[in-house]
């Protein structure tokens, strides 16, 4: 008997962060968990192309290196 998988609503409540997922593999991985119900917060050094207002991009991301070693903290509403 062959095994057949419904991802619909599988991740519905899950929160996702893509790294790179403005474009290609990224933009894949983004779309397909959007398609899986989570909720897809993506980064990455430029603008999506399109704006998806399912995939939530931080417009507020800034280039900078911190010295200390501890990362910004960016806080987003989703």
């Amino acid at each position: 008997m062959e095994q057949q998988f419904n991802y619909n609503n599988e991740l519905s409540g899950k929160i996702a962060l893509v790294t790179g997922g403005t474009k290609g593999a990224g933009k894949a991985i983004a779309e397909r968990l959007k398609a899986a119900g989570a909720t897809v917060v993506i980064t990455a050094r430029n603008k999506p192309d399109q704006a998806d207002p399912d995939l939530h991009f931080p417009q507020n991301q800034k280039r900078s290196r911190n010295l200390s070693g501890s990362l910004p903290r960016h806080e987003l509403t989703i």
